[in-house]
């Protein structure tokens, strides 16, 4: 275990003491890829194809309702725009209020998956039945600073996020490239709009997710549509099947995936991905996950 995961988890530790705390919970998300590409290095990490990192978590029910999250990264992403070790760490009034660095509430985390240190809140609008959840973040200069928010249900919903260097974590993005090529400090975008659809048929799940990215903060950072389509078979909760097509509608660039899941054995799944970049191999990747 790496220091800043023993000092997270004794920070926990101490704070579940003095506060009396019933038995905290630790999880434990464990992936080891293996991942060859087009003219890059073979390589073997701690995070998957698609940047989903292994973390270790605690979480701690405080008194009054109230809950203390930290989880904490194997390994950084190099170019990454997140430039800590520990993935989040807040504490929360569940369904109600967050404060502490977390995901930002945009879309489904399919194309623009963000952490950053905010306060959040959610909250319902038109009679209670239009969920609103909302977000100011501030991680510092060259880093994701803001206001991000969501409107609508699990199945349909339209985000906005508004402010500076937006969409730099390797999280973001990372259907259409690799993890190592996010645009990382002092880059990104000033504004980003989608809008997110999900619904379950028997045993398909499907999901559909466009996303819109203005105002670049450099020259490099040129402004772009990129849309996400993906079908996901789960005839048990064993094993699935996945396929996406994600496009960048002003360069005509397309990227088609195929995936899966099974289990191997208690706790442990095998997960491989491969993708095409306009018709040409691009890269394969091959997880072994374990989750406690």
């Amino acid at each position: 275990m790496t220091r800043p995961v023993a000092a997270g988890l004794v920070c926990l530790a101490w704070i579940g003491a003095f506060a009396q705390l019933p038995q905290p919970s630790v999880k434990l998300d464990l992936d080891v890829s293996y991942r060859l590409g087009a003219n890059v290095p073979t390589t073997v990490r701690f995070y998957d194809t698609l940047a989903h990192p292994s973390t270790v978590a605690l979480t701690c029910d405080l008194e009054d309702g109230f809950r203390a999250f930290i989880s904490e990264r194997f390994q950084r992403i190099p170019n990454d725009g997140d430039t800590e070790q520990l993935e989040q760490y807040y504490i929360e009034d569940p369904g109600i209020w967050r404060v502490g660095k977390q995901i930002l509430p945009f879309g489904k985390d399919a194309l623009l998956r963000m952490t950053a240190k905010a306060a959040s809140a959610q909250t319902t609008i038109a009679f209670k039945y239009l969920p609103v959840e909302m977000a100011i973040c501030d991680d510092g200069q060259g880093l994701t600073r803001g206001v991000v928010g969501r409107i609508g249900t699990r199945s349909l919903g339209a985000s906005f996020a508004v402010g500076r260097n937006l969409a730099i974590d390797s999280t973001c993005l990372s259907v259409l490239q690799r993890p190592e090529d996010a645009p990382g400090e002092g880059r990104g975008y000033q504004q980003a709009y989608g809008v997110d659809w999900g619904r379950r048929f028997g045993d398909w799940r499907m999901q559909a997710e466009y996303v819109s990215l203005l105002q670049g903060e450099t020259e490099q950072d040129i402004e772009k549509e990129v849309s996400d389509v993906m079908f996901v078979l789960e005839p048990s909760k064993y094993r699935s099947v996945t396929f996406g097509w994600c496009r960048e509608w002003r360069t005509s660039l397309d990227m088609f995936r195929i995936g899966g899941s099974v289990l191997a054995t208690r706790n442990v799944w095998i997960e491989p991905m491969v993708r095409y970049r306009n018709g040409s191999f691009f890269d394969l990747g091959i997880s072994v996950r374990v989750k406690l």
